[in-house]
């Protein structure tokens, strides 16, 4: 159970605790597999948030076992043995660098990262100002319409990842 909490964080890239549609697909890409599709996502999404947690995705991994045994094995594979910072998921030089990055388009901190300022810093070829703004909106976890440190940060590993992966 404690690999199965661990690998389904690996595939929560940006640490929401929700594996959306998209981490799912990358996923599969990354092992070889083909896509999800849709309607498969749809019946593992039993809350229809749209997102897959851990008890949806081991429902479906394990329809067999009693209710009560999966809580309990879920629980004390989820309780951390150390209590870990989401900064901690980034080497310290990575940290900052993004740190740079987000103070420059922030002026220091002083303003919020919005999505004018986030396009700005977006490649000029290759990419259209749509997916610039679906990225910008998947980045954007509390949906504020400005992008924190974190919500940055997770958005650059994620980037980064995707790059190493083409």
């Amino acid at each position: 159970m404690v690999e199965l909490v661990q690998g389904f964080r690996a595939l929560d890239v940006d640490g929401s605790g929700q594996i959306s549609f998209k981490e799912m697909n990358t996923a599969a890409t990354k092992l070889g597999r083909p896509a999800i599709d849709t309607s498969l996502f749809k019946r593992i999404d039993k809350d229809k948030s749209g997102t897959v947690d851990h008890r949806e995705l081991l429902r479906v991994l394990y329809p067999c076992i009693p209710r009560r045994l999966l809580e309990a094995s879920l629980k004390e594979a989820m309780t951390p043995k150390v209590e870990m910072s989401w900064e901690q998921h980034f080497l310290p030089e990575v940290l900052n660098e993004i740190a740079l990055i987000y103070s420059h388009l922030t002026q220091g901190g002083k303003s919020s990262l919005t999505f004018g300022k986030f396009l700005q810093q977006a490649p000029s070829e290759g990419v259209t100002p749509e997916e610039v703004r679906q990225q910008f909106e998947e980045a954007d976890v509390d949906k504020d319409g400005c992008l924190s440190f974190k919500e940055y940060a997770f958005f650059m590993k994620q980037a980064f990842v995707s790059l190493c992966d083409d």
